[in-house]
């Protein structure tokens, strides 16, 4: 019962002071000596605005819109920007005429950590003197920062780098005479980026005076912080290499030489537009050097405690606060070719799934501010391995780096059945544009793709459709490819031709998406051929060709010809007898223009010698702009078109005949035939219609016009005066007899 009248009392005391004692106004009564107090205690001149006092949390005072600044005040700012100063004081001290403070908070200030020319900071002084003052009393003291800014100033220029949200403990230590202890937290910043921080550092540890100049012992802690973040706070830009990394580090020594031991975990390291990928982590123990007075950094990869590493890692910072400079020193020894695969892979470079690659890499890579990445690697006795083709052998090649450029040197690449190539390629790493040159007396045409793919750039062109064959000569790539090349054994498969088209040898020039294929030597079915082919792709007619054949049966072209001339229907248009068939998109684009040369052409029993025809195709129209012939004796000329938006072509036909005995009929000879046709399939039969037919024999011309019948047979009539002509004959197989025709008188 007593200890609950004892509780209760107390608690009315303090509802009694917390009532009562603000009534006082000491708060205004303590304003001159608080002011005087803190200035003899932080041996700096404090200015603030409004006083309050606090009983609960004290008893004690808090103070807003403080200004603390140096004697003399020759520094444009002063040492902080308080919002709120709270203050703890010893109760018996209020009695005094004395003020002991055992606590100074400060809640939200922005502080400026100024060195001196002679290396020297401003917070030294202030905290030994606001220490020493302490001590002298007899009293500890603690000095707290609450989501603090830190700045960083070298003079009166203004480091780009500060640290936000900090959180710092500082108060006399146990462990040193005239030590601090001292607890913190914060985020690093620039001032150049917006108001973040990038990643979260934490430590504790000890400030103590040295014989000749402070020293430290601290255990610092990087929280999982983005390596993005990491790299454009200390280099200003994003290398656009993304990750995570955590660490801790041990710092130790005098300030000019503080010895660092780290060790640091990286994890999902991949480049900006890349997906985090599942990894493990990476561990890494660093040690270095760091040096408060020089603004100066180094640390290196720590090498194992047995055996030597195959990767070294070494960084140096320099004036870290004011104008950053900083190099690295990678250096590679017989390191496994295939961990920097993964790595490649993490930041997005374009390798095949299934691509391997072993073999031994050694050479040394630098980076320093200004200068960019330099250097070179090797690579020797390698082997590259995919899913779909046999492994290549590297015996060796050298990558040199300068800036943004990677340059792989001419290396040679073999490939199975004794074939090889000399490779160089370049990349840059910022516009990722790239360079590429093939060499080859014999390669695959297909082999180009492996190379293109690893560099991410289109397919060549012309080998890109080529199913198998061979090729050599020179091809390269610079934003577009060129290339002087000859094939050999060449298959290419055209939605144009029943059969593929086997290239027994070509000459091919490729310049951009322009391309010529000279000297052309093949077969298509049972047809050979030779000739050119161009493609020029901003021309009207892109493809022009000019194909030669010593001899062409007709129904061989016929069949060849068939996924353009016989177009299957559906089953609808079948019923309905619909004639006009469904025009694929590789037809109705196709746009071509050329000249067809067959030296012997077989037709309906018939050879034509010395067939000429010149041809401009514009989707499912063809134009026959010239059409010559030998027919024994006699010489064929004439135009024609063909329609081919029906299931079966039309053909409409302009031709005349000319010779000195063209064989017309049994005991008739003719000097020229002409006159218009036009040549239609439809369900299987065949229709013709002549029109404007005229026939030369001697000195007489005979004129008319006619068609065939139902059932494939021709029968028409010309007339010259009361003289007649018949036309007797059928289409399949082609055969004609013309008769004179017996007057009725």
């Amino acid at each position: 019962m007593k200890r609950k009248y004892i509780v209760w009392g107390s608690l009315g005391l303090i509802a009694l002071g917390y009532w009562y004692l603000p009534k006082l106004h000491l708060a205004d009564k303590f304003a001159p000596r608080i002011q005087t107090e803190l200035q003899n205690a932080l041996h700096s001149k404090v200015k603030f605005d409004k006083v309050t006092f606090n009983f609960l949390t004290g008893p004690g005072f808090a103070v807003d819109e403080v200004v603390i600044s140096d004697y003399p005040e020759a520094d444009i700012e002063p040492i902080a920007y308080v919002s709120s100063l709270e203050m703890r004081v010893r109760l018996l001290s209020l009695l005094s005429g004395h003020l002991e403070f055992t606590s100074l908070r400060l809640v939200e200030p922005s502080v400026n950590l100024k060195r001196s020319s002679l290396g020297t900071w401003n917070l030294q002084p202030f905290l030994s003197r606001a220490m020493a003052s302490s001590a002298t009393s007899g009293q500890k003291l603690n000095i707290q920062v609450r989501s603090g800014r830190l700045n960083f100033k070298l003079g009166e220029q203004k480091s780009v780098f500060y640290i936000t949200d900090a959180d710092v403990d500082i108060e006399p230590s146990t462990r040193a005479a005239g030590g601090l202890d001292v607890v913190f937290s914060g985020e690093p910043a620039r001032t150049d980026r917006a108001a973040q921080g990038f990643g979260r550092l934490t430590g504790r540890g000890l400030w103590k005076p040295g014989a000749a100049e402070p020293e430290v012992e601290f255990n610092v802690k990087l929280q999982k912080s983005s390596i993005g973040e990491i790299t454009i706070l200390m280099a200003g830009r994003d290398f656009g290499i993304h990750g995570l990394v955590a660490g801790d580090a041990r710092l130790s020594g005098p300030i000019s030489n503080i010895a660092i031991e780290s060790h640091a975990e990286l994890s999902d390291i991949h480049r900006w537009d890349m997906m985090a990928g599942k990894s493990e982590g990476w561990p890494v123990d660093l040690r270095g050097v760091l040096d408060l007075h020089q603004q100066s950094v180094k640390f290196e990869i720590a090498p194992p405690k047995s055996g030597k590493s195959p990767v070294a890692l070494k960084v140096f910072i320099h004036d870290f606060l004011s104008t950053p400079r900083w190099a690295a020193l990678l250096t590679l020894h017989d390191l496994a070719a295939d961990p920097l695969m993964a790595v490649a892979r993490h930041m997005g470079v374009g390798l095949p799934p299934a691509l391997s690659l072993d073999g031994k890499v050694e050479g040394v890579l630098g980076y320093s501010t200004g200068g960019g990445f330099q250097g070179g690697v090797q690579m020797s006795e390698a082997t590259a391995m995919a899913l779909d083709q046999a492994p290549m052998k590297i015996p060796a090649a050298q990558i040199l780096v300068s800036d943004t450029r990677a340059e792989l040197k001419p290396a040679r690449f073999e490939l199975a059945e004794h074939r090889h190539a000399d490779l160089e390629a370049a990349v840059d790493f910022e516009t990722h544009e790239v360079e590429l040159k093939v060499t080859t007396p014999g390669l695959g045409v297909k082999d180009i793709e492996v190379f293109s793919k690893l560099l991410g750039i289109g397919s060549a062109p012309v080998l890109a459709n080529c199913e198998e064959g061979l090729w050599r000569g020179v091809l390269s790539y610079d934003e577009d490819w060129k290339g002087d090349l000859e094939l050999t054994g060449a298959v290419v498969a055209l939605p144009d031709l029943a059969d593929k088209v086997e290239l027994a040898s070509a000459a091919v020039q490729v310049r951009g998406s322009r391309f010529t294929i000279s000297r052309m030597k093949g077969k298509a079915g049972k047809l050979h051929f030779d000739g050119d082919f161009q493609w020029m792709p901003k021309a009207h007619r892109p493809a022009r060709f000019q194909l030669h054949m010593a001899e062409a049966p007709a129904p061989e072209l016929d069949r060849l010809l068939t996924p353009v001339l016989r177009r299957q229907q559906g089953f609808i248009a079948r019923t309905l007898r619909l004639n006009r068939a469904p025009v694929p998109d590789w037809l109705s684009e196709r746009h071509a223009e050329g000249v067809l040369v067959i030296d012997a052409f077989q037709i309906a029993g018939r050879k034509l010698d010395n067939l000429k025809i010149s041809t401009q195709w514009d989707g499912v129209k063809s134009a026959f702009t010239e059409i010559k012939f030998l027919l024994d004796e006699a010489k064929g000329s004439g135009t024609g078109s063909a329609d081919l938006a029906y299931a079966l072509p039309q053909y409409r036909l302009n031709g005349l005949l000319e010779g000195q005995a063209i064989k017309v009929g049994k005991d008739l000879d003719a000097q020229s035939v002409g006159g218009k046709f036009v040549f239609q399939l439809e369900r299987g039969a065949s229709n013709l219609q002549a029109t404007e037919v005229e026939l030369v024999t001697g000195r007489e011309t005979y004129t008319g016009q006619g068609s065939s019948t139902p059932d494939g047979h021709l029968q028409f009539d010309l007339v010259n005066g009361r003289k007649i002509l018949r036309v007797n004959g059928v289409l399949s197989p082609f055969f004609i007899e013309i008769a004179p025709v017996k007057s009725a008188n």
